[in-house]
């Protein structure tokens, strides 16, 4: 079954504190996971107050599909006005 990570970099231009930040991220992560079944994390970013770096990974039963979904989930996060998408990588691993 193929295998995709996506990697995102984004920044809250409005956070004033980590706090701000961290809400903003979770809520972030909370909506891509509930709609696309997806794995994804912070993994970079936590002491920074504006810039984050987003982790998610998906199993598919086809290629096209993680391709597909992987791309649905940077237009979402590109079309949410909390934060802005700075630079992202989709990566076939299987």
């Amino acid at each position: 079954m193929p295998v995709g990570s996506l990697l995102v970099r984004l920044v809250v231009h409005q956070a004033q504190s980590l706090k701000d930040k961290r809400r903003v991220v979770r809520s972030l992560l909370d909506r891509v996971q509930n709609r696309y079944n997806i794995s994804i994390v912070e993994m970079e970013g936590r002491d920074s107050r504006q810039e984050s770096m987003l982790e998610a990974a998906m199993v598919r039963s086809t290629s096209r599909q993680v391709e597909s979904d992987l791309s649905q989930v940077v237009n979402f996060l590109r079309t949410s006005p909390e934060a802005v998408v700075v630079d992202y990588s989709i990566e076939h691993l299987a």
